[in-house]
């Protein structure tokens, strides 16, 4: 089967005129594509791409794959939005409320066309936690943090998860964390 595809270069997380934003590259597709294929196009672009299906005709969910140097990932919200901000602008008969089919499952994502732009909004799963960490003092000096900036009021360090797990540092503001890495200016 040949597949017809369309590659958009688009920004999740944005500003409303297109000045600011999280890059993403969505590629439409009208059937599955190949993985080596999705691979190579994925390392062509220099941010995370986004590979979505059109939905088929007998169960409407839509297919979603999402890819970063090659490598494939189970979920990115980053992707689903900057996937559906594109298919409001390209596909004119795409119903706000849909299903998508991702690594995690199958998710609802709901959508409106506004003046300034597409609002997109993605259901998540339910967040799980992993234990606290024993010695945060070697991640606290990874992102140059200094001695007492955790709030341990606000929680433990931990990773926590919906998809792909991220540590969270709770620090008392965003001055606590290192310059040099571009943070807390």
């Amino acid at each position: 089967m040949t597949s017809h595809i369309r590659v958009i270069s688009t920004v999740a997380f944005g500003s409303c005129d297109g000045s600011s934003g999280s890059p993403v590259t969505v590629v439409l597709s009208s059937g599955d594509l190949d993985l080596s294929l999705m691979r190579q196009i994925a390392d062509t672009y220099a941010c995370e791409t986004t590979f979505a299906s059109l939905p088929s005709a007998t169960d409407g969910t839509w297919k979603l794959r999402f890819f970063l140097r090659g490598r494939e990932m189970s979920m990115c919200v980053r992707g689903t939005i900057g996937a559906f901000a594109a298919v409001a602008k390209y596909e004119q008969h795409v119903l706000e409320h849909v299903q998508v089919s991702t690594g995690v499952g199958v998710l609802s994502v709901n959508w409106k066309r506004k003046a300034a732009g597409v609002i997109v909004c993605v259901d998540q799963l339910a967040p799980t936690f992993g234990p606290p960490v024993d010695d945060p003092m070697p991640l606290l000096r990874a992102i140059e943090a200094p001695d007492g900036s955790l709030d341990s009021v606000v929680g433990p360090v931990q990773t926590v998860s919906v998809a792909r797990a991220k540590v969270m540092i709770p620090t008392a503001d965003l001055s606590a964390l290192g310059t040099t890495l571009g943070w807390g200016r």
